[in-house]
């Protein structure tokens, strides 16, 4: 299955250079010019992993990051900012984020982090078991804070269908 990517960039030259750049290294590209239109794309597509800019019209990328960061459908994409400017970095490291990539963007770079991220998720699916469903969720919770793709089980029957179902 190819991975979706998502671009949100005002300037649309470099939506247009990673966009080609991307699909040439064999991903899914969807691109955004702001924030909302950001949240839009998500919305309407599973996106695996976003490289988003930070000064935009209409939405920023800071503002985009909280909004995807408090729904749960999308709170676990991972998150690669396009700034180098420290004050940025560290309100974003504040947050949780820790892939910065600094413009002008080297593509093959962004493409070594991205595979490099994909990889990490694909290791990262948990399937948690327990008959009490308070500390089962709050494991769940947890973890997928952490970014980690969870199921949550009560029975083995339960168990044994999730782990064939993701492969944790």
């Amino acid at each position: 299955m190819d991975k979706r990517i998502l671009v949100v960039d005002d300037e649309r030259t470099t939506l247009t250079i990673l966009k080609k750049k991307l699909e040439l290294a064999g991903f899914v590209v969807h691109t955004a010019s702001n924030g909302m239109e950001g949240l839009d794309v998500v919305t309407r597509n599973e996106i695996d992993l976003i490289v988003t800019d930070v000064v935009m019209p209409i939405m920023d990328g800071v503002d985009f990051y909280k909004a995807l960061k408090s729904q749960h459908r999308t709170a676990n994409i991972p998150i690669i900012i396009i700034t180098d400017k420290q004050v940025f970095i560290e309100s974003f490291r504040a947050l949780g984020v820790d892939q910065f990539i600094a413009k002008p963007i080297d593509t093959k770079f962004l493409i070594e982090q991205i595979l490099h991220i994909l990889s990490l998720e694909m290791d990262r699916k948990i399937v948690v078991v327990g008959d009490d469903r308070v500390v089962t969720e709050e494991i769940c919770f947890t973890l997928e804070k952490s970014g980690c793709r969870v199921a949550q089980t009560f029975t083995g029957a339960d168990f044994i269908a999730s782990a064939i179902a993701m492969v944790p």
